[in-house]
C-alpha cells in the first residue's frame, strides 16, 4: 500500500474514532432525557448506512469518492452510502 493510501485510511479511522467519542459523550449528557423518535434522513427500521462528510473542494474527499461508489454498488441492499457535502448543506 502506498503512503498516500495509508494516510487516507488513517484519516478515515481517526475521523471514525472522533465521531464515536462525540456520539458516546452526547449520549451520556442526554441519559436523563426521555427517548425520542429518530431524526435526520434515516427513519427507524432502515438498513445501516455509511455517512461521508466531505466537500467537493477537498482532495482526500475526491480520492475516496470512487471507493464509496464501489462500496455502495457492492453492498447494495445490505447498507447504504450517503455523501454529504458540508459546504453545500
Amino acid at each position: 500500500m502506498n503512503r498516500a493510501a495509508q494516510i487516507g485510511v488513517l484519516a478515515v479511522l481517526v475521523a471514525g474514532v472522533v465521531a464515536f467519542a462525540i456520539v458516546r459523550e452526547s449520549g451520556r449528557s442526554n441519559a436523563g432525557e426521555s427517548a425520542s423518535a429518530p431524526t435526520g434522513r434515516q427513519s427507524a427500521g432502515e438498513i445501516p448506512r455509511l455517512v461521508d462528510l466531505g466537500s467537493t473542494t477537498c482532495v482526500p474527499c475526491k480520492m475516496i469518492a470512487p471507493i464509496l461508489e464501489e462500496l455502495q454498488t457492492e453492498y447494495e441492499g445490505r447498507f447504504g452510502v450517503e455523501v454529504i457535502d458540508i459546504k453545500a448543506d
